[in-house]
């Protein structure tokens, strides 16, 4: 009778757990199928005979019956890619998902319950021997423990939700693919709103969870890990940003904004420094709803005429009722960037809070102990041209 009393508790005391978990953003099993896959990857990364350069490609491929939540599939493909590049990191992680406009202008992702697939984007010398490249692996376990957790949890969310706004991914889209020239605070700038964009937030606790895994951090190391941990920080830097501080770093990026004019046939002559930075942050705004109007238009696309003339017929219309929403800021771009301005500093507070009640995972006893937003921009986006004007009219 007691042996049955205990087991049912036990069976009571995990069931909350699970749910407790699950309520703070983190998957059942989720931080242990992270840490069999970061042993995987590690163990099949060759000690010598191999530079990085010639790992470009590597396939590695883990099977086993997961289950993270009641999501199960069969495996894992990590895709190794190397860029050759003086600063050794692993500036992105993706993965790959099969996904179609509906009807009601939804984006469908397909549930994928077999091999999972990603990419992990490397840069370093290409002539790092294997066995130096498995040490920094092993190494930099935090991180990347939190990584491979961050993008499990991108399938789990497709799978609880495969249907998302078209909007919403079309943005997404965009902050990942721009970049203004080599004008670092505006490019910081589109880095906050990636950090806090939903698709992101939906992924941020878990990724945090599987780096305290990784550390092995105690309850009373927790806070010190926390303040000390790269998400934490973006968050407080996002807090802290306000459009004056914004305005205050461009002054030291004038010549950059000129070369940027120049570059793209924008006058500025007779301009004061205040004034090419009233410019720049007029054309950013600009530029930024440009890319987005034209990442839903080809999010709307499906064939060649509509590559040439723009979506037609329903998507036409979804495409003309998204315009007509965009604001015109024109000369009043202080009031988008105050507004921005008030959503980082509520969206970075409460996720500052749900990372901080993960306190709870933190281990008892201790046995021992993005990724490059700089480099991903480097590596992976090319220079956008900056234009003028918003170039979608409006039409009625």
């Amino acid at each position: 009778m007691l042996y049955l009393l205990r087991k049912i508790l036990m069976t009571l005391k995990e069931s909350i757990r699970k749910r407790l978990n699950e309520a703070m953003g983190v998957p059942d099993n989720i931080i242990d199928i992270s840490r069999k896959l970061f042993g995987g990857i590690v163990s099949q990364i060759p000690e010598k005979g191999y530079n990085l350069g010639e790992l470009d490609g590597t396939i590695i491929e883990l099977k086993d019956k997961f289950l993270i939540g009641d999501y199960k599939f069969k495996g894992v493909k990590f895709t190794i890619e190397v860029v050759d590049d003086p600063t050794m990191d692993i500036y992105g992680m993706s993965t790959k998902n099969l996904s179609r406009v509906t009807k009601k202008f939804k984006i469908k992702t397909k549930v994928n319950h077999d091999i999972l697939e990603i990419s992990i984007m490397i840069a370093g010398p290409d002539k790092t021997k294997s066995g130096e490249f498995k040490k920094f692996l092993q190494d930099r376990k935090v991180e990347i423990m939190g990584s491979i957790a961050h993008e499990l949890k991108h399938y789990y969310d497709n799978f609880k939700k495969s249907k998302q706004s078209l909007v919403g991914r079309a943005k997404y889209r965009t902050l990942t693919a721009n970049k203004f020239g080599s004008i670092t605070p505006l490019n910081e700038f589109m880095h906050h709103m990636y950090f806090i964009h939903r698709i992101e937030n939906l992924v941020r606790p878990t990724e945090f969870a599987a780096a305290l895994d990784a550390g092995e951090v105690t309850k009373k190391g927790f806070l010190d890990f926390l303040k000390n941990h790269s998400i934490y920080q973006k968050l407080k830097d996002i807090q802290n940003f306000t459009y004056q501080g914004l305005r205050d770093s461009l002054e030291e990026y004038i010549p950059r904004i000129k070369y940027l004019f120049n570059e793209n046939g924008i006058e500025y002559d007779g301009l004061d420094d205040e004034q090419i930075i009233d410019l720049v942050l007029k054309l950013f705004v600009t530029n930024l709803q440009n890319w987005e109007a034209e990442s839903v238009g080809n999010l709307l696309t499906r064939t060649r005429l509509e590559q040439i003339l723009g979506p037609q017929g329903k998507g036409g219309e979804f495409f003309r009722k998204y315009l007509r929403g965009v604001k015109d800021y024109g000369d009043d771009f202080k009031k988008y960037f105050e507004n921005e301005e008030k959503t980082f500093r509520f969206v970075a507070t409460n996720m500052i809070k749900k990372i901080a009640k993960l306190y709870d995972m933190a281990r008892d006893v201790k046995n021992e102990s993005i990724v490059n937003w700089e480099l991903w921009q480097k590596l992976k986006v090319p220079e956008s041209k900056i234009v003028t004007e918003f170039k979608y009219p409006k039409k009625k």
